[in-house]
């Protein structure tokens, strides 16, 4: 089974990420397939809960069950979707894209660089 396992390599920028089947109806034979990466904690719990040997693992609102690759809704045992485990580079940076999407990025300067690091200090403790 190609879960949530060490690399298969000797090469230390490579590892197993694990992946979800995001299509709205996961079994549904004409829907093109999606798959989306868990979040970097996820992959972590799911690579110790494995490691352990653990049948399944609690992560959210969903848990993990291993021998049948499968993520399951714990308010709904009925809808399960498939997961798997692929080899990727540590340089992809998948494992934690989910946390910046949505954030703007100002090309102005920041609040600290308007004013004087002096000015920021006395203002720090003024306020204690």
């Amino acid at each position: 089974m190609a879960i949530c396992i060490p690399p298969t390599s000797n090469n230390s920028l490579e590892c197993v990420v694990c992946i979800w089947q995001s299509n709205l109806n996961p079994w549904s034979k004409s829907e093109s397939l999606e798959w989306r990466h868990y979040s970097g904690v996820k992959n972590l719990l799911m690579e110790d809960a494995y490691k352990r040997n653990s049948p399944q693992v609690k992560l959210d609102n969903n848990h993990i069950v291993f021998d049948r690759n499968y993520q399951i809704p714990n308010i709904d045992r009925h809808k399960g979707r498939p997961i798997r485990g692929v080899e990727r580079k540590r340089e992809d940076k998948y494992l934690r894209r989910e946390r910046f999407l949505g954030l703007s990025v100002s090309s102005g300067p920041c609040i600290a660089q308007l004013q004087d690091p002096e000015e920021l200090a006395a203002e720090k403790f003024t306020h204690l």
